[in-house]
């Protein structure tokens, strides 16, 4: 909002965080237009409590958003993110092709656990800025990814960038890739 005045700000966050924001930690709320809070079983960890959030964000949210994972400092005006075609944008990951990334073998180790075999993309793209239009084809994306991610998890892999690349690979590249000054 500071840099982007005109920007209707969603934090979306969970039952458990949000009941921790008391004192100077609700604070925060003054800075958004709008606070959504999705209610998950109290057994959820707090990682699992995000991921989830995050994969399933396009049901959450109304009209095309920005995801921002809330380790990325935003130093300029956002509303050219507005001017998009595209249904889906993303960030590669480390900002460079998937053969150069420093940790692919991680990479690799990941996406075996959730069916997927990268020696058949260029790109793996990060979770942690992320826009989406509010269509179809947006959607689509996010349903992939979230029933990928719930198979993920179901073998033990609670990152979501496994199933956020296998879901891009299933749906023919759907993600568009973004400019890396946006994460």
């Amino acid at each position: 909002k500071y840099y982007t005045i005109t920007a209707h700000a969603v934090l979306v966050t969970d039952n458990k965080t949000y009941q921790s924001l008391v004192g100077k930690r609700l604070e925060i709320k003054e800075y958004f237009d709008e606070v959504i809070v999705i209610d998950y079983p109290s057994e959820y960890d707090n990682f699992l409590r995000s991921r989830l959030m995050k994969v399933n964000l396009r049901s959450i949210v109304k009209g095309d958003f920005l995801y921002i994972d809330v380790d990325t400092l935003i130093v300029d005006d956002l509303s050219e993110i507005d001017n998009s075609q595209k249904s889906v944008y993303a960030v590669l990951d480390g900002h460079v092709k998937l053969n150069n990334h420093p940790v692919y073998d991680l990479f690799y180790k990941q996406c075996s656990h959730v069916d997927f075999d990268l020696s058949c993309i260029t790109k793996y793209f990060s979770g942690g800025v992320i826009y989406s239009k509010d269509d179809e084809l947006g959607h689509a994306f996010y349903q992939t990814w979230a029933n990928n991610y719930m198979e993920s998890v179901k073998n033990g892999i609670l990152m979501d960038e496994p199933s956020l690349n296998k879901s891009n690979y299933e749906l023919r590249n759907q993600i568009s890739e973004m400019s890396g000054i946006w994460n």
